[in-house]
C-alpha cells in the first residue's frame, strides 16, 4: 500500500482538500464503507474504496492524532488497499522536529515503525498550499487536490 499524505498546520485546508479529492474519485457514488466524524469545528471522513484507474483507494481525514492515524494505516492495509490518502497536522511535528522537511519525513518514520510499515511502498507527503490572501483559497485547494490525484497512479 502507498501512502498519500497531505501535511500541514491545523485549520488550513486539509479536510477540504481531501473532500475534493473524495468528490472526484467517488463520482457521486459512494463506497461501500462511508463514515463521518463530526467535530465542533469541522466533519472528518473515512471511506472504502473509492477507484482511480485501477487502483483500489482508501481514505482518511481524521490527521490529529498518531493514533488515529497509525490505525488506519494498519487498518486500509490489512483489507487490501493499494493507495491510502491521509491528512496529516504538523503541530505535533513542529515541537519535535522543527521545520526541516527532512527532519519531518524522518519523524514520521519513526511513529510508523517497521511493524507498521512492513508492506508499505515509499510514501508522498504533499505539503498543503496556503496564501493569507483568502482569494486564493479555492485555487490552492484544487492545486493541492490535483497533485494528491496524480500521485494516485504514480
Amino acid at each position: 500500500m502507498k501512502i498519500i499524505m497531505l501535511a500541514g498546520e491545523s485549520n488550513k485546508g486539509k479536510t477540504t482538500t481531501l473532500k475534493m479529492v473524495y468528490d472526484r474519485l467517488s463520482n457521486n457514488i459512494k463506497p461501500i464503507h462511508y463514515q463521518e466524524f463530526i467535530y465542533p469545528k469541522s466533519t472528518d471522513i473515512e471511506c472504502y474504496p473509492l477507484y482511480h484507474n485501477d487502483k483500489k483507494v482508501a481514505m482518511f481525514t481524521e490527521g490529529d492524532d498518531w493514533i488515529y492515524i497509525k490505525d488506519a494505516i494498519i487498518k486500509f492495509n490489512s483489507i487490501g488497499a493499494d493507495v491510502l490518502i491521509i491528512a496529516f497536522s504538523e503541530d505535533e511535528i513542529e515541537k519535535e522536529a522543527k521545520k526541516n522537511k527532512d527532519e519531518r519525513e524522518n519523524f514520521f518514520m519513526e511513529i510508523f515503525k517497521p511493524e507498521t510499515l512492513k508492506d508499505i511502498q515509499p510514501h508522498h507527503v504533499i505539503y498543503k498550499r496556503v496564501s493569507s490572501d483568502p482569494n486564493m483559497f479555492q485555487t490552492l485547494n484544487e492545486k493541492d487536490c490535483q497533485a494528491i490525484i496524480d500521485r494516485i497512479t504514480r
